[in-house]
């Protein structure tokens, strides 16, 4: 773990006003920073759901505890379904 704000600066290749200025900055405005420093695009996606729905057809399932989600041919886990929901609100946006 870091303990200085230098030692934070090295690691990001910035200097110390700008950590300082992030730690006041939501976490919004770190991302922006480092995606424009590293010729990224940043896209902003609403999770919501994500882990309900069903990626392949769009349908919308009330889940318990369980650890999949499936419409009884195809069975995915929630997360690596809730990570595709979120990507392809992404780039059909």
């Amino acid at each position: 773990m870091w303990k200085t704000t230098g030692e934070i600066a090295k690691v990001y290749g910035v200097s110390r006003t700008t950590i300082l200025r992030w730690v006041r900055d939501d976490e919004f405005t770190f991302k922006r920073t480092m995606c424009r420093k590293y010729g990224k695009t940043l896209v902003i996606v609403n999770e919501a759901y994500t882990t309900q729905t069903q990626s392949w057809d769009g349908k919308r399932q009330t889940l318990s505890s369980e650890k999949t989600i499936s419409d009884g041919t195809i069975a995915v886990d929630r997360d690596i379904n809730g990570a595709r929901g979120i990507f392809l609100r992404a780039i059909t946006r």
